[in-house]
């Protein structure tokens, strides 16, 4: 499980509304390609298909993540954003191509131990990709969709 938050300050931004806020996040959730999104009360619902075509590779940033919710609270002087997203797509993602080509070296080579450890590698690199993305770029992002909708508001 994938958790990360954010605050605007309502100060800095007077004339933000928690309705507001939640229709520039639908739109940017829609920008970066994700499958299916709802609202529920002051909670943004979303999931990922597990297969799907990239029409923009670039503009993905959520494909980490099977399910989520980008949850809105209105505490007294700010409004906190949670991010909590399950990222079990990614090894599903990594997974399947790892399966694909071992059957392919198993029908063409027999069992060997050489593209065993060839499709270990892929399998490897793949997540260790993943992680990298998710826990180094992500929060980066995150964090400067939070200062466009802050610009948008000003």
């Amino acid at each position: 499980m994938y958790k990360i938050s954010t605050v605007f300050i309502k100060a800095q931004i007077p004339e933000a509304t928690l309705d507001g806020i939640i229709k520039l996040y639908i739109n940017e959730l829609k920008n970066q390609s994700v499958d299916n999104i709802s609202v529920k009360d002051n909670t943004i619902l979303f999931s990922n298909d597990l297969i799907r075509l990239y029409t923009n590779r670039w503009a993905d940033k959520f494909w980490h993540f099977s399910t989520g919710q980008i949850k809105l609270v209105d505490e007294n002087k700010k409004f906190v954003i949670y991010l909590t997203a399950d990222t079990s797509r990614a090894y599903k993602v990594a997974g399947i191509p790892s399966i694909i080509i071992c059957s392919i070296f198993l029908l063409l080579l027999g069992v060997q131990i050489v593209p065993f450890f060839l499709v270990f590698c892929f399998f490897s690199f793949k997540i260790l990709a993943h992680l990298i993305s998710l826990y180094v770029f992500f929060p980066i992002y995150f964090e400067s969709v939070r200062n466009d909708i802050e610009k948008r508001f000003q």
